[in-house]
């Protein structure tokens, strides 16, 4: 892959990487207003807590996903490596990465995955 190509996924990924902070700023700031504030008055309302408190977790966990693979894909660009499948050793290709710019694999190999999990899930 070119400088050029490389520069660019490099201040896409930035850029997503400082909106994922920002954001993951913002969810723990509201889950610890959220946690301050007295508790819920019923049942109706606890499940709604709990609901809510569940969907929060599940969002910072992503996030820290998310974070992980970001960090990860800039470490290949800096090793050269990116958008090179991890699988095969082919090329991921452009229009992969211009979609999911942190993948290491490329499609042939996404949907060879995809079909083994299938097949141990159906097992």
């Amino acid at each position: 892959m070119d400088t050029g190509a490389m520069t660019y996924f490099s201040e896409v990924l930035q850029e997503r990487l400082r909106e994922l902070l920002a954001g993951s700023g913002d969810l723990c700031a509201k889950i610890e207003v959220e946690r301050n504030l007295d508790g819920p008055v019923d049942e109706v309302e606890s499940a709604v807590a709990r609901s809510q408190e569940e969907f929060r977790l599940h969002m910072r966990q992503r996030n820290r996903t998310l974070l992980l693979e970001i960090q990860e894909a800039l470490r290949l660009i800096e090793d050269g490596e990116f958008g090179t499948c991890l699988e095969c050793g082919g090329s991921i290709g452009i229009a992969r990465l211009k979609v999911q710019p942190m993948t290491t694999v490329c499609i042939e190999c996404k949907k060879e995955m995809e079909k083994a999990k299938k097949r141990i899930v159906a097992s």
